[in-house]
């Protein structure tokens, strides 16, 4: 039957009137499929079928000397058991009566295959293939770059040497062209050249190419075009026994995402801000050693988070205020009123006080945060940042993998601190301060009242019931930022006891101070394993929200770093902080 298909073929005259010069893959794929159908031999029909086969491999991994071809599905490697005995014969056959480079460098890797890599001449005839044509830094040659990786990585595999060598020197002079809009294509080839080379070869001439083109680049604004051809001279230059190219190589990288950040700040002072973070990044990444006079590294990380801290607060003035319309909560405000309002006595108005019932509950909260995940998707794709009133980053939610189980559990919890901030909003406005202002008409609450409070509270430690009476009082004065700037370190001091009293190690000791004994923080403090143990999964949620989470209100490490103004220390987020504690205490003594 071979006979049949080979005469079929010839009758074909395919390199006449069915071969083309493809674009990619696909291009002759989908042509060969339309003249199939157009067939009506069935000889021939039969045999465009066998080629079709051939021409529809994709050569996807061209570093892969075993699979570089897929076929049908992005994950099928295994491409010998699409042929049979009979095709590998008739593909024998059929080569030496077609010109056509893109079918017979297919036709010679499959029997290339077939062989187990035992007859080279198949590989040397690919590799001819491949690269018959001149290289020309222009749209025609895109495709054609996996072409020339693979006939270098199979003349790698056949020890070709002297084609190698050529195929090289071909490259290197390709590299030297006029590139005009094409100067990807350069880095493609460099990139290529260095992936199939030893380190006994000489990388001078691919260094300064590359660094060339990056100074054109970067002359002309083009500092994307900077980074990506310095990131290849970067790595090359680990392999010089000088180290100044590299560092220079490195300052050079760097020095783009600044660049890049002064031409973006006119237009937007986030961007800008963006390229100025990835600018001090890039400079702190060399090492120490190497940051000398000449290059004045230190000198830039200084100008750099100057004009971090500029761009910052020129982005508040650029961002938007979105407002939706508020639903009617009359009612609610009525409710909350009226669920304090006609008590006896101050400590009985107190405890309906802390009764009301909020709006944030963790399972509701777990369970509309893994549908909102779920059913809007650019959640999934985007990434937010989270920025200050001064322009500080404080926080970043990068974008999710919906089949990573891990990155959804952490796409989950940024979700429930967004919904938990949005109903202490909520519940502030509509319940807690009118229910405050209702105590405050109909009793009178002194600072000592909330003093002994303290005092009878199993939650209080000894000794603090002044300071955390006092922080109470506040609170019922209006004065939310004072009790709040009390109430952090209280509440660090109260959760270090709850943990030593269940047996964890509150201190850590600091051998370079002479073995000095330091107290952790609450930020550490609620990674201990048990925190959650002793406190519950909510309490413990709430905490690190209100507390500790730099998405969440992080009122330890704001008032720590004394951040917060007197508007922060005012706002709804205090007030639901201050109420929150007020509640410990209080249901504590009911417990008790």
């Amino acid at each position: 039957m071979t006979g049949e298909y080979v005469d079929a073929f010839k009758a074909l005259k395919w390199d006449e009137k069915i071969s083309i010069i493809p674009e990619d893959g696909h291009s002759y794929e989908l042509h060969l499929r339309t003249v199939i159908g157009k067939e009506v031999s069935y000889s021939k029909k039969t045999t465009l079928s066998m080629l079709e086969r051939v021409v529809s491999l994709k050569l996807r991994h061209p570093d892969n000397i075993y699979n570089p071809f897929t076929l049908v599905l992005p994950s099928e490697t295994n491409i010998l058991k699409y042929f049979t005995k009979e095709d590998l014969e008739f593909y024998e056959t059929i080569i030496p009566f077609t010109d056509d480079n893109y079918l017979k460098a297919r036709l010679a890797e499959i029997l290339f295959y077939s062989t187990k890599y035992q007859i080279k001449d198949w590989a040397k005839l690919a590799i001819d293939c491949y690269t018959r044509k001149k290289i020309k830094l222009d749209s025609s040659f895109l495709y054609k770059v996996n072409e020339w990786e693979r006939a270098l990585v199979l003349c790698i595999k056949i020890k070709g040497l002297n084609r190698l060598t050529e195929l090289k020197d071909r490259i290197l002079e390709a590299i030297h062209l006029d590139h005009g809009k094409y100067n990807f294509i350069v880095q493609k080839l460099c990139s290529l050249l260095f992936k199939t080379s030893s380190k006994a070869d000489n990388f001078d001439n691919i260094f300064l190419r590359l660094t060339e083109l990056a100074r054109e680049s970067n002359e002309q604004g083009e500092y994307h075009v900077v980074r990506e051809y310095m990131k290849l001279a970067i790595e090359i230059s680990t392999l010089f026994k000088d180290k100044a190219p590299w560092v220079n190589s490195r300052v050079f990288y760097a020095n783009s995402y600044e660049l890049e950040g002064d031409k973006r700040l006119t237009d937007s002072a986030v961007v800008a801000k963006l390229f100025y973070c990835d600018a001090l990044k890039a400079y702190r990444d060399i090492e120490i050693k190497y940051r000398t006079d000449q290059n004045k590294i230190e000198e830039i990380i200084s100008r750099l988070k100057h004009k971090i801290e500029h761009s910052g607060k020129q982005m508040i003035d650029e961002m938007v205020t979105i407002e939706l319309p508020m639903p009617d909560v009359s009612d609610m405000v009525v409710n909350a009123k009226k669920h304090v309002s006609g008590k006896t006595d101050a400590k009985t108005a107190l405890l309906y006080y802390c009764g009301l019932i909020v709006s944030s509950d963790l399972e509701t909260m777990s369970a509309d945060a893994e549908k909102s995940l779920r059913n809007v998707n650019y959640k999934s794709m985007v990434s937010t940042i989270n920025i200050s009133r001064n322009g500080r980053v404080i926080g970043k939610s990068p974008a999710h993998n919906k089949d990573d189980a891990k990155d959804v559990e952490r796409a989950i919890h940024e979700q429930c601190i967004e919904n938990y901030l949005f109903y202490m909003n909520f519940d502030v406005k509509t319940k807690l301060l009118p229910a405050l202002d209702q105590l405050r008409e109909e009793h009178s609450f002194s600072r000592e009242f909330f003093e002994l409070i303290c005092l009878h509270s199993p939650l209080v430690p000894d000794g603090r019931e002044k300071t955390l009476g006092l922080a109470l009082w506040f609170g019922f004065e209006h004065d939310f930022s004072a009790a709040i700037h009390l109430l952090c370190p209280q509440i660090e001091h109260i959760v270090r006891m709850k943990l030593k009293d269940a047996g964890e190690h509150s201190t850590t000791i600091n051998d370079s101070k002479g073995s000095i004994e330091d107290e952790i923080s609450l930020s550490s403090l609620v990674l201990k394993n048990n925190f959650e143990t002793m406190f519950g999964e909510k309490v413990a949620f709430e905490l690190k929200t209100i507390f500790t989470e730099s998405l969440g209100c992080n009122f330890r490490n704001q008032v720590a770093h004394g951040l917060l103004d007197d508007n922060d220390g005012q706002s709804h987020h205090s007030v639901y902080a201050w109420w929150y504690v007020l509640r410990m205490i209080c249901h504590s003594l009911v417990r008790d």
